[in-house]
């Protein structure tokens, strides 16, 4: 598996870092691409691709993977640790930083906007996994829906979050989290929903189930 570029028709191989895979996960407005490849010592390590290479950002432990990338380049995503361990990681400026966890073992970070702010989902003391904002230094969890876990997926540049989270029933739903409120977006006829990207005009979409047999899933957008 390669990652790959499609533009203007065409499939462009990205090739890998030296080893026999890679993909990738974010693209910003300037075509700079970002994933993970393995290495030629078969580790798996985050990339940029950009004017037709792949770089390799390195990593704080034994591994690392990309998830998204900003106008100005500043990418997010997890480094691996030894002990099954990961926390979520932000490359800026050519360096790499520990954003950390909300106190448990594990973290990565799904998305940032052009202002830094830094969304994804990291393990509690409690060893449940919550959302979590990251701004000025400082992770933010934002709770849930009622129940256990909440993953945050997505963040435009007006701060506004999407994701999934528990709720009391059990399910998870899609959710729009601003203002320090989390809101459910509900489903379209099933029990389950996901929130996976907003824009800055605040349209966001996802995947809900349509009936009760909670098999079927189409995708939706959310507007007005």
């Amino acid at each position: 598996a390669h990652a790959m570029l499609f533009e203007n028709g065409i499939l462009t191989d990205l090739g890998t870092l030296g080893g026999n895979q890679s993909h990738a996960f974010g693209v910003n407005e300037k075509g700079e691409i970002v994933g993970s490849s393995i290495t030629t010592s078969n580790q798996l390590h985050a990339f940029v691709w950009k004017n037709g290479v792949m770089h390799d950002l390195g990593t704080l432990g034994e591994g690392s993977s990309a998830q998204s990338i900003n106008y100005k380049g500043q990418v997010v995503g997890e480094c691996f640790y030894p002990f099954h361990i990961s926390h979520a990681c932000f490359w800026k400026n050519g360096s790499i930083y520990d954003l950390g966890t909300l106190g448990g073992p594990m973290g990565t970070a799904t998305d940032i906007n052009e202002k830094g702010q830094i969304v994804g989902t990291s393990s509690t003391p409690e060893n449940v996994n919550h959302a979590f904002l990251w701004q000025d230094g400082t992770m933010i969890d934002l709770g849930t829906l009622g129940g256990y876990t909440a993953h945050a997926l997505g963040i435009n540049n007006k701060g506004q979050i999407v994701g999934q989270s528990n709720t009391v029933s059990g399910y998870h739903h899609a959710f729009l989290w601003e203002n320090g409120i989390m809101i459910d977006l509900g489903t379209i006829g099933g029990d389950l929903s996901t929130a996976y990207s907003i824009n800055d005009s605040g349209e966001i979409v996802g995947s809900t189930t349509v009936d009760s047999t909670n098999i079927t899933r189409n995708a939706f957008i959310w507007k007005n």
